[in-house]
């Protein structure tokens, strides 16, 4: 029964399943990428950033249940390691920086840790950790490490929560 009304949910509410479509998608992408098959991949990419407006580098380590609220602008680069039950919201970018302030190249991403939630227009660059349940908040530039359990805002992202609450 709950097979049943799983996939009525899926027919009456398609967008609310953008997640596990541009997940599968990507999944096929890297298969294909791994099996030397790179033309494949690469159209299987393009049509993920048809589709779905995503960007999702094919060597990006995605964990399970990532869920991406609404799949529009989402930019995932190709070194980016994303844990657990993350949760991202619209025009985020997890990116690398390049180059260091001696501007030489250090190719680096970030490490999203389990139980991550990051809000619309956020952008984390570099080599940068967020910690477990920590919570980016709308429109904030992440360039320095989040540590687990807290909540950044802003450009630059600065800590906004002490002993559980807010203060902006």
């Amino acid at each position: 029964m709950k097979q049943k009304i799983r996939l009525a949910m899926r027919v009456l509410y398609p967008n609310q399943y953008f997640s596990e479509k541009i997940l599968f998608y990507f999944k096929l992408a890297q298969f294909f990428n791994r099996a030397k098959l790179k033309i494949i991949a690469i159209q299987i990419k393009g049509f993920i950033y048809y589709k779905f407006n995503c960007d999702i580098g094919l060597n990006a380590k995605i964990g399970k249940n990532l869920v991406i609220k609404h799949a529009i602008g989402i930019v995932i680069g190709d070194g980016v390691i994303i844990g657990d039950d993350v949760k991202i919201f619209q025009n985020v970018t997890l990116g690398g920086k390049r180059f260091n302030n001696n501007m030489e190249l250090t190719p680096c991403y970030p490490t999203i840790q389990d139980n991550v939630t990051i809000f619309a227009n956020s952008s984390i660059l570099g080599g940068v950790t967020i910690g477990e349940n920590a919570v980016i908040g709308a429109h904030s530039l992440v360039i320095d490490d989040v540590p687990a359990g807290s909540t950044f805002i802003g450009v630059p992202a600065k800590n906004c929560s002490k002993n559980g609450r807010y203060n902006i």
